[in-house]
């Protein structure tokens, strides 16, 4: 398992997965099954900035109470887990207009994570 020992959240060592789908007419979900997040929101583009905002907040709290190597990764439910990568196995064979996977290393937290 990973861990981090650093202080420094710019050296998470590896980029987290995460992807954005729609669940429902006008509902969007993105997540990040290395982190355990999930936001919702109307648009793929809202619930992707929305997730990079929840990802800044808790690798900061996690940071500052210096439990980074006990809560990176904090790995989502096993269902998630493989939710997200049958959305990465279909993307490899369609265009999906209504998902998107990506990973973000730490130092896009702030620019963007956009793949």
């Amino acid at each position: 398992m990973l861990t981090v020992e650093s202080s420094n959240p710019a050296e998470i060592p590896h980029a987290l997965r995460c992807c954005v789908y729609q669940r429902s007419a006008g509902v969007f979900v993105a997540e990040c099954i290395d982190l355990d997040l999930m936001v919702e929101a109307k648009t793929a583009s809202r619930a992707q900035r929305e997730l990079r905002d929840a990802i800044m907040g808790y690798i900061e709290t996690v940071f500052s109470m210096g439990q980074q190597a006990t809560l990176i990764p904090r790995l989502s439910p096993v269902s998630h887990r493989l939710h997200f990568h049958a959305l990465k196995a279909l993307s490899k064979i369609f265009t999906p207009k209504t998902s998107k996977i990506y990973s973000c290393n730490p130092e896009q937290f702030r620019s963007g994570c956009y793949a």
